[in-house]
């Protein structure tokens, strides 16, 4: 019982020493003489445990018995019994979760409680065996209640059940057989083993490139996307304009191939983001941001707007100038202080622009963030809109402004969800 924050891929044998439920299996062996077994204890109480897994995903297992009492009347040749533990997995991870079944260490025998006696009832055979075929004084699991094996140890645990979804009602259910075979040519008395069960929700981050605006139905909602295209994480959120954008810079990086299939591109095209990107800050060109459409000088109609970009699938560059999604973060953000606080979050000390002919990365007061929008073409000089806070030398002097640029110089993303 406990919490368990997400441990990556390697988190099997950790998992199993936490053990999130540890239950006793009891077998009393009588002798000839005495009519009646002793009772054991039956325990019906769910124990449960509750854990917060890295995102806010939520794991619960419940176990329908603490404590099983095998009571033996044993014969010559063997009597064989068995009992189920249903173990109940409960989680919202859209990735699952992996449930783990073994002995509570790397022993497996049941030992006589009294002191003194050396008989155990051993699990070291190999293979599966049935409960006529189990050899006498043995025990071992099974999932089918048929075919039985060996009981696991610690290090080496039973991956029960490992799901990549969210589990329906009948895969929350999981149920392990215990089957024990003794004969009567071993001590009487109690003899005591502890199995572990231990479960793990897998990481839950939903993609960006399957998310929807309606997965945040309100103001000021926001979650964890990631980008399949390389594994990042992003926060967004749903601002005040009723739109979903992204709470953190885009960082795909330096030669990425991207296509249609992941980015916002239009069908069967492919774009390679190259050596106008800095690959662990992700500066980019207004050409590169709007995956080569600005670097076309007939494409810059005023107001035109890049019907592409470099954005995830099912995202866009913002559109700049005036009532523009620009302009509403202008009005609505109207300081510097409140830009960089929550939700926008940005990140006002990082004041750098990188030199597109060059790619070199130098502190240009700056901070600003690409649009899709373009703005004219004169003199040859592409100009297009970009939003941009001026905090050099500090941000006491600094400015807020939505205007139209021929810099050349590479900034920062912020994509928005299409839909």
């Amino acid at each position: 019982m406990g919490k368990i924050e997400y441990l990556g891929k390697d988190y099997k044998n950790i998992i199993g020493k936490l053990g999130i439920f540890a239950g006793t299996l009891l077998v009393t062996i009588l002798a000839a003489y005495i009519y009646s077994p002793i009772s054991g204890s039956h325990a019906t109480e769910d124990e449960e445990a509750k854990i917060s897994v890295g995102l806010n995903t939520t794991l619960s297992l419940n176990i329908d018995v603490n404590r099983l009492d095998f009571s033996f009347q044993p014969s010559e040749d063997g009597t064989f019994l068995s009992q189920p533990i249903t173990a109940t997995v409960s989680t919202n991870s859209a990735d699952g979760y992996e449930l783990y079944f073994s002995s509570i260490d790397n022993e497996t025998d049941m030992i006589n409680a009294f002191y003194g006696v050396n008989d155990v009832i051993s699990s070291g055979f190999n293979g599966t065996v049935t409960n006529s075929t189990m050899t006498k004084n043995t025990w071992g699991y099974s999932l089918n209640n048929t075919d039985f094996s060996k009981i696991p140890t610690l290090s080496n645990q039973l991956t029960v059940k490992n799901l990549d979804h969210i589990p329906s009602s009948a895969e929350k259910t999981s149920v392990v057989n215990i089957g024990i075979k003794v004969a009567s040519d071993i001590a009487a008395g109690s003899y005591e083993k502890s199995v572990v069960f231990s479960t793990i929700a897998h990481e839950s981050v939903a993609k960006m490139q399957e998310f929807s605006c309606s997965d945040l139905p309100n103001v000021g909602d926001t979650t964890v996307l990631m980008d399949v295209r390389n594994g990042k994480n992003y926060r967004v959120g749903r601002l005040a304009d009723n739109q979903c954008w992204m709470l953190n810079e885009l960082g795909i990086g330096d030669g990425a191939r991207i296509s249609s299939d992941d980015s916002d591109l239009p069908e069967g095209e492919t774009f390679t983001v190259g050596s106008y990107t800095v690959n662990t800050v992700g500066w980019y060109t207004y050409g590169t941001a709007t995956a080569g459409w600005g670097r076309v000088n007939e494409n810059y109609a005023a107001g035109a707007n890049s019907p592409k970009s470099i954005c995830p699938k099912g995202w866009r560059l913002p559109t700049g100038g005036p009532n523009s999604d620009f302009s509403w973060l202008m009005e609505t953000y109207n300081t510097i202080d409140a830009l960089e606080a929550q939700p926008f979050n940005l990140n006002i000390g990082n004041s750098y622009a990188m030199n597109g002919d060059s790619g070199s990365v130098q502190d240009g007061g700056i901070v600003g963030l690409l649009s899709s929008t373009a703005y004219s073409l004169y003199n040859n000089n592409k100009r297009y809109y970009m939003f941009y806070v001026t905090s050099y030398p500090s941000k006491l002097g600094g400015s807020i402004t939505n205007n139209y640029t021929t810099s050349s110089y590479g900034y920062n993303v912020r994509c928005i969800a299409r839909n």
